[in-house]
């Protein structure tokens, strides 16, 4: 998919309900530099994640990565 301006954020949906849980998103440009992003927010009954992109992206290849973890209650 080719994008012709920045998101303003980036959402992932999931078929089930997610539990709590500590999320860590990464989003890197073609050179792997991290890009500005805000906190992943839980949303519609935690079926999803929303992350803002806190800042203008250049023309190029992104990756945007995550890793859900289940909290512990400690």
């Amino acid at each position: 998919m080719t994008l012709t301006a920045t998101p303003s954020q980036l959402v992932l949906r999931f078929a089930q309900p997610l539990p709590e849980v500590q999320a860590v998103v990464q989003l890197q440009n073609e050179d792997r530099e991290l890009q500005n992003t805000g906190q992943p927010i839980a949303f519609d009954r935690r079926q999803g994640l929303r992350v803002n992109v806190l800042e203008e992206l250049t023309a190029g290849t992104y990756t945007f990565t995550w890793l859900i973890r289940p909290t512990t209650g400690e």
